[in-house]
């Protein structure tokens, strides 16, 4: 018969020879600590792809303010405790850049100049924002002036931190509408929503000129030293606030939009002024 193959199968193995035969060891000895990961899974590649696919869900207007990231943006200003702000899922999520939060801090910076005081303050003289201003003011300088010393301190103070916070929110809002106006061109209708972003700023303003004259009002009232001060500590953490929860918002709102058109133009309006 013709041989087939040049394989040759030699003696047949019996098991009752084993243990006879010397134990096969490598010829270095080796240990846990000598783990190599498997290259083939590639971890940061799948890790950039996956932030690729969740880019390409967004607009690029959207991106130019807020980036992917596993982590809001507190975990970036304090990154010795990033895990705390990780996002719960693990997945990619929008976050706010560095670059909007300085860029809202700059209009709050510039909006605190005597003029901008001023004129936010008069935002309130008339109309329904006077009655609203009249409403508020009259029930703390009745509080301050009917209550013991003792409860000053609490109820003037929590006048403050509404004054942070609504002085956050007008450069916040201010900041929206400047940016939508230096979106798009000058030929089209403005759409409503695009209107709405100009009067949230508006409303915003008057909202901090209320707050800010009535927590002045108190602090004369009490008698208390100097005058009030708002730290920019106190404001970048309530704008860090608001820029993440719009993240947020687009997150859950905008995710899968992609490069879709939105308006064409609004730049007719003035929110310079503002």
């Amino acid at each position: 018969m013709t041989k087939l193959t040049n394989f040759d199968p030699g003696p047949a193995l019996d098991p009752r020879d084993m243990d006879d035969r010397e134990e096969l060891l490598p010829k270095e000895d080796t240990s846990l600590d000598d783990f190599t990961e498997d290259t083939i899974a590639d971890p940061e590649g799948a890790k950039e792809r996956q932030e690729a696919q969740d880019k390409a869900q967004f607009a690029d207007w959207i991106l130019d303010d807020f980036e992917l990231d596993i982590c809001g943006i507190k975990g970036i200003i304090n990154p010795d405790n990033k895990e705390l702000y990780m996002f719960p899922d693990g997945r990619y999520h929008l976050r706010p850049k560095i670059s909007l939060i300085a860029r809202v801090m700059e209009l709050h910076t510039t909006g605190m100049e005597m003029k901008s005081v001023e004129k936010m303050k008069g935002l309130s003289d008339e109309g329904v924002s006077n009655e609203d201003y009249e409403c508020i003011s009259n029930h703390y300088e009745e509080m301050v002036g009917n209550l013991p010393k003792e409860y000053h301190f609490g109820i003037i103070s929590g006048v403050g931190n509404a004054v942070n916070g609504a002085l956050a929110d007008r450069a916040f809002q201010k900041d929206k509408a400047i940016q939508a106006k230096n979106r798009f061109t000058k030929s089209t209708v403005i759409p409503e929503w695009v209107t709405g972003l100009q009067v949230n700023a508006i409303n915003a303003s008057t909202r901090a000129g209320i707050w800010y004259k009535v927590h002045q009002e108190l602090w004369s009232q009490a008698s208390w030293k100097g005058s009030p001060s708002y730290q920019d500590w106190a404001i970048e953490s309530e704008i860090v606030r608001r820029c993440q929860n719009d993240a947020d918002y687009k997150d859950a709102n905008k995710r899968g939009t992609g490069k879709e058109v939105t308006i064409s133009d609004w730049s007719a309006m003035d929110v310079e002024s503002i």
